[in-house]
C-alpha cells in the first residue's frame, strides 16, 4: 500500500517536486529581470515622460542583471516638443547591494553616467526650455498627498562609487542681440563613499572641461546628514569672451578678451538653525590678457596682461572678506572727449530709471538695511600703467599719454574714518614726471591730505588749446610745481605750495615770430582756499624775460587779433529767471574772486620794440632789463607801480616808469617810455622804406606817455634826433617824394637838435593817432659847433661831433653813472690823450627840485629795512613798502613822528562801507606823510653833488689810462634842470 503522507503536508511542495517550484521560480526570476523588466521600465520611463512632461523620450536598450541587481540604459534621449534634443545620455549603470538588508540604509555598489548631454536655451528673460517644461509637468502632475508622519528627512544612503563621465552642457540664449553659446564639456564627475550615514566621508572629484583648454576641478568630501562639505576648488583658464553677449545688451562693448583664475580651500555646512556657515581660505584670483573695446567709435578702452587678489579670506555668517594682495600689471586705458565735449567713459554710465522707479527704490530703502560686510586689502598695488586722454573736441585734439603709472595703496577698508596711505606716480610722453603721496579716506565722506610734486612738466601739449583760442603757439617750457593738497570733511579744499615755469617759448604763428619768452618764473608761494574765492601768489621772479611789441603802420599792435574771436562759450549763460533777485548778473560782488599778487620782479629781460606808425619809423632791442611792479590787488583800487631799466644796443639806455592798474589798464594807466642815446644809423631800412634815404649817423632820444582814464587815451611822443646826418638815396618803391635835406635844414636848431612832438588821443579800441609836425633840419657847420660848445672840438679829434660830450647827466637822488654817461668817459679819455695839456674840472651838480624827493625816498626806505634787519642797498631802491611786515614798521615811524595824529583817523580816510579798509591805499598815505616829513639839508644835497663829482672822476680813472692829476673837483653847485628825471652837469676844460 502506498504510505500516506505525514500530517500537515501537502503533497505538491514534498520530494522532489521543492526541487522543481525553486527551478521554476528562478527561470521566472530570470526571464523577468533579463528580458520583460527592460521593457517595463522602457514603457514606464517614456509613458510618464508623455504623461507628465507632454515631451518624447527613448532608448536604444535598457539591460537588467537581476542577479548583479544591476541596471545599465543605452541611448537614452529627451526630445522637446520642437524636436531639440533637450537630454540625452549615453549609458546608464546603476548596481544595488543586498548588503542594504544588513546596514539599514540603501547601498549602491556604482552609479555611473556616461555622456551627459544637456541643453539648457532661452528664449525671453522669462521663458526657457526648462521653464517650459517645469510649466507643463506641473500642469499635468497630480497634486501630492499631504506628507504623512513618517516622510521626514533624507533617508539613509550609501554609494560607494558615483561616476559622472564625458557630460556635455550646451547653453544657448537667444535673449542678447547677438545669441550667447557655451558648450562646457568633457564634465567628469567622481564621488567616494557618497551617503547620508553619520560622521563617515568620503572623497569627491569633480572635473569639468571648458572650451579654449579652461576646466574646473574641486576635490574634497560631502557629508549629506548634516550636509557639510570641505575641499578645493580651482577654476583655470576660463575665458570670459562669451559674456560680451550680455554686455552688449547693458553698455557699448564689442568685443571682450580675458581669462580667469581662481582657487580656494572652503568648508562649508549647514547650521542647526537653517543658516549656512562658509569659510573660504587662500582664496586667489586672477584674471589675465584682458582687454576690452567698444563705445563710439570702436576703440579698444582697456587692456592689462594681469589682474590678481591673492591670499583672500572669507567667513560668513561674519560677513567679512579680506585679501592679503591686489595687483594690476601693465594696464592701459584709453579715454578721451568727443566733439560734444562729452567724456567717452559716460558712454559706459546705465540710463537712468524711469520717473515711476524711484518711488518702488524709496520704498525698498525704508526696509531694515542688513548688516554690512567688513572688507579689507591690505595692498594694493599697480605697475607700468599705460592712460591716453585725447581731446578731439578741438582741433587738432589735445593728447597726454601717462606711462610707467604706478600706484600703491595699503590698508583699504570699509571702517569710517580710516585713513590709506597713497601713492600715485607716473611719466608723460611728451615729458616729464609726477607723483602724488598721501592720506586718503573714504568714509564716511571722502578726504585727502598730501602732496604733489611736478618735475619737468612739457607745456607743449597745451599747445591744442592755445592754438583754438589764439594765434599763439608753444615752442617750448616746462612746468616744476610742490603742491600741498588738503581735503577734510569738515574743510574746504585747499591748495597751495611753490612753482616754476622754466625755458618757456611762445610765437605768433601768424608771422612766425617770438612773442614771449622767459628763462624761469618762480612763484615761492601761492595758496588757494575752495571758499574764499581769493588766490594769493608771493612775488612773481622773472629770469631773463622776452617780450616783443610792435605798433603797426596802421596804428594797430602785433597783440592785435591774437585772441581768435567767435569761440563758442564753455557753458550756456543761466536765463535770467534763474538768477537771485537781487543780483542781475547771478553772481554775488562779494563772491568776486580776488587775486593778489605780492609784486613782480624782473631780471636780465629784452624787449624787441617797434613803431611803424611813426613818419621815421622806430625799432630797437632793449636788454639787460631789471625792474618791478608793485603789489597787485584786484580788489584794492590803488594802481601798481611799475619802474624797469634796460640798455638799449651799447650805451643806450631805456627806462618804463608810471602806474597802472594791471587788471584793469583801461580804467588807470598812466606811464612814460624814455630811451636815450640811441644810434639813427640802425634805423635806415626804415627811413629808406619811408623817404628813399640812409641815415648815416645820430642819436635819438624818445619819451613816450600813455595816460588812459576810463578808456580815454590822451598820449604824448616826443622824439629828439642829434647830429643827424643824411647818407645816400636808396630806390624804394614805397619811399614818398619828401625833399628830406631841405626840411633837416629848415628844423635843426642851433644846436643841432629835432624835435617832433606826436599827440595821441582817441579810444584805446580804436586809437586815432594826430601827428602835428614833423621837421628836420640840416646839419650846422663843424665851426659852428667848435664855437658854441668847446667839447665838440675835442669829439672830432676821434671822430666824434657831439656838442654834449661835456655834459654829463644823474637820475635824481642817484649819483652813479649810466651807459651813455660812460661812453662818455671814454670818448672824452681818448680825445684827451690827444690834448695831454688839458685838465678836466669836475663840479657836482644838485636840483632841490629833483633831488630832495628822491633822498627822502632813500632815507625812509634805508630806516625801514634797518628795523627790518636788512641791508639798504641801492638794488633795494624799487621796494614799495605797502607789504604787510613794512606797513607794521611805518605805523610804528608815524606814531613816533606824528604823536597827536592817531592812526584810527588815518585809516578812516580809506575804509568804505561796501568793502572795508583798502589796506593798499591806507600804507601809501602813511608813506607819503613819513616822505613829506624827511629833511633834507642843504649838507645833504652838496654831499649827493660830491657823490656825482667822485662818480664821474673815478670812471675816468677806472682803467688806469687817466692820470688823477689832471682832474679837479669843484664846489658843488645848484642847478635847474630842464627835465623832471635828470640832473645835469657841464664838465670844464682848463690848461695846467
Amino acid at each position: 500500500m502506498p504510505k500516506e503522507p505525514a500530517a500537515g503536508k501537502t503533497g505538491w511542495f514534498t520530494g522532489h517536486r521543492k526541487w522543481a517550484w525553486l527551478a521554476a521560480l528562478l527561470v521566472i526570476y530570470t526571464l523577468t529581470g533579463f528580458f520583460m523588466l527592460p521593457l517595463l521600465l522602457e514603457k514606464l520611463v517614456v509613458d510618464k515622460v508623455r504623461q507628465d512632461l507632454g515631451r518624447e523620450a527613448s532608448f536604444q536598450k535598457i539591460e537588467v542583471n537581476p542577479y548583479q541587481l544591476a541596471l545599465r540604459a543605452h541611448g537614452f534621449e529627451l526630445t522637446d516638443t520642437d524636436g531639440a534634443k533637450l537630454a540625452g545620455f549615453d549609458q546608464f549603470y546603476v548596481n544595488f547591494e543586498a548588503s542594504s538588508l544588513f546596514r539599514w540604509a540603501w547601498t549602491f555598489q556604482q552609479v555611473s553616467l556616461d555622456g551627459l548631454d544637456l541643453l539648457i536655451e532661452r528664449f525671453e528673460p522669462a521663458d526657457s526650455r526648462l521653464g517650459r517644461l517645469l510649466s507643463d509637468l506641473q500642469a499635468n502632475q497630480q497634486q501630492p498627498d499631504a506628507e504623512t508622519p513618517g516622510d521626514k528627512g533624507i533617508p539613509p544612503l550609501l554609494i560607494q562609487e558615483l561616476r559622472l563621465g564625458n557630460g556635455r552642457l550646451r547653453i544657448r540664449d537667444q535673449v542678447p542681440q547677438d545669441t550667447a553659446s557655451l558648450d562646457i564639456g568633457p564634465i567628469d564627475v567622481s564621488i567616494l563613499e557618497l551617503n547620508t550615514l553619520p560622521d563617515r566621508f568620503g572623497q569627491q572629484t569633480v572635473t569639468v572641461q571648458f572650451p579654449d583648454q579652461s576646466s574646473l576641478e574641486w576635490q574634497g568630501n560631502i557629508d549629506l546628514q548634516p550636509f557639510q562639505s570641505e575641499g578645493t576648488l580651482a577654476l583655470s583658464n576660463l575665458q570670459l569672451a562669451p559674456a560680451i553677449a550680455y554686455l552688449k545688451a547693458v553698455m557699448p562693448i564689442d568685443s571682450l578678451a580675458a581669462a580667469l583664475s581662481t582657487s580656494t580651500h572652503y568648508r562649508l555646512s549647514a547650521e542647526t538653525d537653517g543658516g549656512w556657515s562658509i569659510e573660504l581660505d587662500e582664496l586667489q584670483l586672477e584674471v589675465t590678457d584682458v582687454s576690452v573695446a567698444g563705445l563710439s567709435p570702436a576703440t579698444e578702452i582697456l587692456t592689462a596682461s594681469r589682474l590678481a587678489l591673492t591670499n583672500g579670506v572669507l567667513r560668513y555668517p561674519e560677513k567679512s572678506l579680506t585679501f592679503e594682495m591686489a595687483e594690476i600689471d601693465a594696464p592701459a586705458a584709453r579715454t578721451w572727449l568727443d566733439e560734444n565735449r562729452k567724456f567717452s567713459l559716460l558712454q559706459l554710465r546705465p540710463e537712468q530709471p524711469a520717473a515711476g522707479d524711484h518711488t518702488a527704490s524709496a520704498d525698498q530703502a525704508t526696509d531694515a538695511a542688513p548688516d554690512p560686510w567688513s572688507f579689507e586689502l591690505r595692498r594694493l598695488q599697480l605697475a607700468d600703467g599705460t592712460v591716453e586722454f585725447s581731446d578731439r573736441s578741438i582741433s587738432p585734439p589735445g593728447l597726454v599719454s601717462i606711462n610707467l603709472l604706478r600706484l600703491t595703496a595699503e590698508g583699504i577698508n570699509n571702517m569710517a574714518g580710516h585713513d590709506i596711505p597713497v601713492s600715485l606716480a607716473g611719466e608723460l610722453d611728451q615729458g616729464g614726471s609726477f607723483e602724488i603721496s598721501g592720506n586718503a579716506a573714504i568714509l564716511p565722506s571722502t578726504a585727502f591730505i598730501g602732496t604733489a610734486t611736478l618735475n619737468d612738466i612739457a607745456l607743449v601739449p597745451a599747445q591744442p588749446y592755445l592754438g583754438t583760442y589764439s594765434a599763439m603757439s608753444i615752442a617750448s617750457g616746462a612746468l616744476d610745481a610742490q603742491i600741498e593738497i588738503s581735503l577734510a570733511p569738515e574743510s574746504p579744499l585747499s591748495v597751495a605750495g611753490s612753482t616754476m615755469v622754466r625755458e618757456l617759448a611762445v610765437t605768433d604763428t601768424r608771422r612766425d615770430e617770438s612773442l614771449v619768452a622767459w628763462q624761469q618764473l618762480e612763484i615761492d608761494r601761492f595758496e588757494w582756499v575752495a571758499d574764499t574765492s581769493i588766490l594769493q601768489l608771493s612775488l612773481l621772479s622773472f629770469d631773463q624775460p622776452y617780450g616783443r611789441f610792435r605798433i603797426n603802420e596802421d596804428q594797430s599792435t602785433n597783440l592785435s587779433g591774437l585772441l581768435i574771436e567767435g569761440q563758442p562759450a564753455a557753458e550756456p549763460a543761466a536765463e535770467p529767471d534763474d538768477l537771485p533777485d537781487d543780483e542781475p548778473g547771478g553772481q554775488n560782488p562779494a563772491e568776486q574772486p580776488v587775486i593778489v599778487i605780492g609784486g613782480i620782479s624782473v631780471s636780465d629781460g629784452s624787449l624787441d620794440f617797434a613803431d611803424l606808425s611813426l613818419p621815421l619809423q622806430f625799432a630797437t632791442k632793449i636788454s639787460d632789463m631789471d625792474g618791478s611792479i608793485s603789489t597787485i590787488d584786484s580788489s584794492s583800487t590803488e594802481p601798481a607801480n611799475i619802474r624797469l631799466e634796460g640798455q638799449v644796443d651799447e650805451f643806450g639806455l631805456a627806462r618804463i616808469e608810471g602806474s597802472m592798474a594791471v587788471l584793469d589798464p583801461i580804467g588807470h594807466t598812466d606811464v612814460s617810455v624814455e630811451f636815450r642815446n640811441l644810434l639813427m644809423s640802425n634805423l635806415s631800412p626804415y627811413t629808406v622804406k619811408f623817404a628813399g634815404r640812409e641815415i648815416d649817423q645820430g642819436k635819438l632820444d624818445l619819451d613816450l606817455g600813455y595816460s588812459i582814464e576810463q578808456g580815454r587815451l590822451d598820449a604824448t611822443n616826443s622824439v629828439v634826433l642829434s647830429d643827424l646826418v643824411i647818407g645816400d638815396q636808396v630806390e624804394s618803391p614805397e619811399a614818398t617824394n619828401l625833399p628830406l635835406d631841405l626840411a633837416v635844414a629848415l628844423l635843426k636848431d642851433s644846436e643841432g637838435v629835432i624835435k617832433l612832438d606826436l599827440p595821441v588821443t582817441g579810444d584805446v579800441n580804436n586809437p586815432e593817432f594826430k601827428i602835428s609836425g614833423v621837421v628836420m633840419q640840416a646839419i650846422a657847420t663843424v665851426l659852428t659847433k667848435i664855437v658854441s660848445a668847446p667839447f665838440r672840438l675835442l669829439g672830432s679829434l676821434i671822430g666824434i661831433d657831439s656838442e654834449d660830450l661835456g655834459q654829463f647827466q644823474f637820475l635824481a637822488g642817484r649819483s652813479d653813472l649810466t651807459p651813455p654817461e660812460l661812453e662818455k668817459v671814454q670818448q672824452l679819455q681818448a680825445a684827451l690823450q690827444q690834448r695831454p695839456e688839458l685838465n678836466v674840472e669836475i663840479t657836482g651838480p644838485y636840483d632841490p627840485l629833483l633831488d630832495v624827493p628822491k633822498l627822502q625816498y632813500f632815507r625812509l626806505r634805508d630806516e625801514v629795512l634797518t628795523r627790518l634787519g636788512q641791508q639798504a642797498t641801492e638794488q633795494a631802491e624799487e621796494i614799495e613798502m605797502l607789504d604787510d611786515e613794512i606797513r607794521s614798521v611805518l605805523e610804528d615811524l608815524f606814531k613816533q613822528r606824528f604823536p597827536q595824529t592817531p592812526l584810527d583817523s588815518i585809516r578812516d580816510e580809506h575804509r568804505s562801507e561796501a568793502s572795508g579798509l583798502d589796506d593798499l591805499a591806507y600804507a601809501a598815505d602813511l608813506r607819503d606823510r613819513l616822505l613829506a616829513s624827511e629833511n633834507i639839508t642843504t649838507a645833504d644835497l652838496e654831499s649827493l653833488a660830491s657823490e656825482r663829482a667822485d662818480a664821474i672822476r673815478t670812471a675816468f680813472l677806472a682803467n688806469g689810462e687817466f692820470s688823477e692829476s689832471r682832474i679837479t673837483l669843484g664846489t658843488p653847485a645848484q642847478v635847474e634842470s630842464a627835465g623832471d628825471e635828470w640832473v645835469v652837469t657841464e664838465l670844464g676844460v682848463a690848461t695846467e
